[in-house]
């Protein structure tokens, strides 16, 4: 619990809904269990790691692999975007803050 200056009012943000459609969800769930499953560089996270994505499709007896790893491909790619729009968002704050 944090503790706060007495003037300062905390103000807690509406929750965001999403909403998941009936054909996407075993695709979410499965990625639920694989989302630690990510390769890392030096420049940071790269993708998912697609051998122990299909070590888990085995042991959890995904029937159709191939669609499971086209549905968490998109998942993938969206999760990558945004976490490259992040980056560069704090990059142009990094420099920014730097110029005189």
């Amino acid at each position: 619990m944090a503790i706060l200056a007495p003037d300062l009012e905390y103000q807690v943000p509406a929750p965001v809904v999403y909403e998941l459609w009936e054909d996407n969800v075993d695709t979410w769930l499965f990625f639920c269990k694989i989302q630690t499953q990510w390769r890392y560089s030096m420049a940071g996270i790269t993708g998912l790691d697609y051998n122990v994505i299909l070590s888990l499709a085995d042991l959890y007896e995904v029937e159709d692999k191939k669609q499971l790893l086209i549905e968490l491909q998109w998942i993938e790619s969206t999760v990558l975007t945004v976490i490259s729009e992040q980056s560069s968002g704090n990059k142009s704050k990094d420099t920014s803050s730097n110029r005189r």
